[in-house]
């Protein structure tokens, strides 16, 4: 019976564990076997920067994409939206 719960608790582990969590460890371990090569190991470099970035972002917002779904795109819209206004007014602010 202890094998069994061992199991269990394991399950229960895994989980508990973000997918974003998972796919960032079989990257980098299949970079450690030398999956990739030069190229794609800069631009994977780029791309993990701002998945991880994105992802740190969900977790301090506690984003539930369940909630998200619930509710709708339109939030979510408005709020890139009003985003990328304030980013081009800063922007205009700092070149002019």
């Amino acid at each position: 019976s202890e094998p069994a719960h061992g199991r269990g608790v394991a399950r229960t582990l895994v989980g508990r564990v973000p997918y974003f969590v998972w796919g960032f460890v079989a990257v980098a371990i299949a970079g450690a076997l030398g999956a990739f090569s030069p190229v794609e190991r800069a631009q994977l470099g780029h791309i993990t920067r701002y998945a991880f970035f994105i992802a740190l972002v969900g977790v301090g917002f506690r984003t539930r994409l369940d909630v998200v779904r619930r509710i709708g795109v339109r939030p979510v819209v408005i709020g890139v939206g009003l985003w990328a206004v304030a980013a081009g007014a800063v922007l205009l602010w700092i070149v002019l």
